[in-house]
């Protein structure tokens, strides 16, 4: 393994020592689970819902995991070797590869120029490794699997190595309408390019999709989307989750009141187009109502015009941090103007568990007029001035620090455990597998 900063050149498969306890991992069928990032830690977003799915899948069957590692996640082989140890403790088997093309931003830079001129969309070329594409095959080759879970799109083309075997493809979000929404509010010639995008993926997702033995999208929402790019598509929705015992309300003491807070990784596309719009048309209106509000954005990654913002001396930047519960438990209310992006948002659940607020989350703004996670458009009345409805609902009292007795947190805990957890990715995978006649164990269509 290389030194602390280096990019890890392989992880190999990490067995428990001798004499150390066995993995808890499941006996059911035998599942191949490609990612295009390590699963842990479940920071947030996509991270969130496939370490849930990967570890509710173990409980039952024996998974094998080969991933691709993001350095933005995992920056050092220390990083890796500890998340690696972590997920062997119930995954029968890890295998992890350098990502190709995430070592500097002019690798980035050529590979999204490139890819304009290439038929397949950016998603896939950004994931190809020859390195994980030859253990891919030599797997094909020496094993046999029930099933190969692939976690996004972008992975299609390592199930080429593999012939009558079922696909259950993760839809975090369908990619073609995430690509066309942002040629949308691009400029030429990034609005050409994202439209570029967005018809190789809407063209994958038309002759692939129908193909796979099952599509888990996180909504009912994002399974009719994609049902209408392609019908023939078999779908199955897993609602995202939140950890209801990690997030609970702050003990901290009270929060600041007005503070806001803002979470997620702000280099992500659908995250700095909420920052930026919420700079440039809600903050100006919230500050007009109250002078003395004070923002935080929490997370990585954060672009050159939010550090210009800090300015302003009611705004800060924290950058990456290891837990963001002291930030939710230092303010009072959750923001999260996200225009784009799909599915739904874990960083709702995040904020509804952390402050006893019961979300309704879609594709869309989130509208409930009693909770603290309000969102309306700036300037339209909502039962009022929208603005002057962002705060802890009177009808509550005071926020109170780990009351599980509070009617909103009760709700939280009662519609937002992990959804893996309820429907059991185990189960999906049996109903949806084609029956085969020789093996013993029964298999839905």
């Amino acid at each position: 393994m290389e030194g602390r900063g280096s990019t890890v050149s392989r992880v190999d498969l990490w067995r428990a020592p001798p004499g150390a306890d066995a993995p808890e991992v499941g006996v059911g069928l035998k599942i191949l689970w490609l990612s295009h990032f390590v699963p842990y830690p479940p920071a947030g977003g996509n991270l969130q819902r496939s370490y849930h799915l990967l570890r509710q899948a173990a409980r039952r069957h024996s998974v094998h995991l080969v991933a691709l590692n993001m350095r933005a996640v995992l920056p050092t082989s220390e990083a890796v070797d500890g998340a690696t140890r972590h997920l062997a403790e119930f995954t029968a088997g890890i295998r992890v590869f350098p990502h190709l093309w995430d070592r500097s931003s002019v690798r980035r830079a050529a590979m999204a120029a490139a890819s304009f001129f290439h038929p397949a969309p950016y998603d896939q070329n950004w994931l190809y490794s020859p390195a994980m594409h030859a253990y891919v095959r030599s797997l094909a080759a020496d094993q046999s699997f029930d099933l190969i879970h692939l976690d996004t799109l972008g992975l299609l083309p390592y199930a080429t190595a593999w012939h009558d075997v079922p696909i259950a493809l993760n839809h975090h979000n369908v990619e073609s309408q995430l690509a066309e929404r942002r040629a949308g509010r691009e400029r030429f010639p990034r609005r050409l390019y994202f439209r570029r995008e967005a018809a190789k993926l809407q063209r994958l997702e038309r002759l692939r999709c129908p193909e796979m033995a099952v599509n888990f999208t996180v909504s009912d929402l994002d399974a009719a989307r994609l049902r209408e790019i392609a019908p023939a598509a078999r779908t199955c929705v897993i609602d995202n989750g939140v950890d209801v015992e990690y997030f609970r309300p702050g003990s901290s003491g009270r929060p600041e009141v007005g503070g806001l807070v803002f979470a997620g990784t702000l280099n992500w596309y659908p995250n700095r187009e909420a920052v930026r719009y919420f700079l440039s048309e809600i903050w100006p209106a919230l500050l007009t109502e109250d002078p003395g509000r004070r923002m935080m954005f929490v997370g990585r990654d954060p672009p050159p015009e939010l550090h210009a913002a800090t300015r302003d001396p009611r705004i800060s930047v924290t950058g990456r941090v290891e837990d963001v519960r002291p930030y939710f438990d230092a303010a009072s209310i959750y923001v999260c103007p996200i225009r784009d992006g799909g599915g739904t948002r874990l960083k709702i659940l995040d904020g509804c568990a952390a402050w006893n607020a019961t979300p309704r989350c879609g594709g869309g703004w989130v509208r409930q007029a009693v909770t603290s996670l309000c969102a309306a458009t700036p300037g339209t009345p909502w039962g009022g001035s929208s603005m002057k409805r962002i705060g802890w609902p009177r009808a509550w009292g005071p926020r109170r620090a780990g009351k599980d007795s509070d009617p909103p947190r009760q709700r939280t805990v009662r519609r937002c455990r992990p959804t893996a957890s309820r429907r059991g990715t185990g189960d999906h995978y049996r109903r949806h597998l084609p029956q085969r006649h020789d093996q013993g164990d029964e298999r839905v269509q």
